[in-house]
């Protein structure tokens, strides 16, 4: 989808921040070693780095502000990921009756988050929301055959829940969050309002976001077991 159709639901900046008035997208595209969708790349063009609808943060490679650096922000997700994934190695065992059931959820979410992303595919983070979530892309090839996913907030052990795919690509996903097609879980009632704005990432930054640690537990009470690889 072209971004004009995000056009005509969001007015556009007089002058957008985060731009790429410093050097260009193929020397962005070199460094992350990868290109973007076109119609990100057309978005950050008209609009810049900002807020839309005071809940939803889209990230530049070109802004000054680190909370809307894309890299930046971008890399300590996928960080937070990796870690959780790691853990899948380990298998925790309590006969704590309160604990037992969270290490097991806990334990069942990393090992999925594990798989992500799928072998060949792209994972990166282009907006960041008002509750600690994020739009990531996920795809391969192509960028502008990337798809949208939605991952939510860490849990209070830590944890993530599963990405939901949201079924569309940037502008896509932009116009129908405008046009109050697509609801994300976590935003404000009333999101985005019948007159949406946009506002540069100078004047409204967006939340510090830290990874959480894991869920304190009694370490007495736990057996943590590294599971040995099959022998081939």
């Amino acid at each position: 989808m072209s971004i004009a159709s995000v056009i005509k639901l969001l007015p556009k900046p007089a002058r957008p921040e985060g731009a790429s008035a410093k050097f260009g997208w193929a020397e962005v595209e070199g460094l992350f070693g990868h290109g973007f969708p076109s119609d990100y790349k057309a978005f950050i063009e008209e609009y810049g780095a900002g807020c839309l609808g005071g809940f939803v943060w889209i990230l530049s490679p070109f802004t000054d502000e680190p909370g809307a650096q894309l890299g930046r922000q971008s890399l300590a997700r996928l960080e937070h990921l990796a870690l959780l994934g790691s853990d899948s190695r380990f298998q925790m065992e309590t006969s704590d009756p309160v604990v037992a059931p969270l290490l097991a959820k806990q334990a069942e979410r990393h090992a999925a988050l594990a798989a992500y992303p799928p072998r060949g595919q792209k994972w990166v983070a282009w907006a960041v929301l008002g509750d600690g979530s994020a739009l990531f892309w996920l795809g391969a090839g192509a960028p502008d055959r990337w798809k949208v996913v939605h991952l939510g907030p860490p849990g209070e052990d830590g944890g993530c829940p599963l990405p939901v795919d949201l079924g569309g690509s940037t502008s896509a996903v932009l116009a129908a969050l405008l046009s109050g097609k697509t609801q994300l879980p976590g935003a404000p009632e009333g999101f985005p309002g019948a007159s949406p704005g946009y506002v540069p990432v100078s004047k409204k930054k967006p939340p510090k976001w830290k990874a959480p640690a894991p869920v304190p537990v009694n370490k007495a009470t736990i057996h943590v077991v590294k599971l040995k690889k099959p022998r081939r």
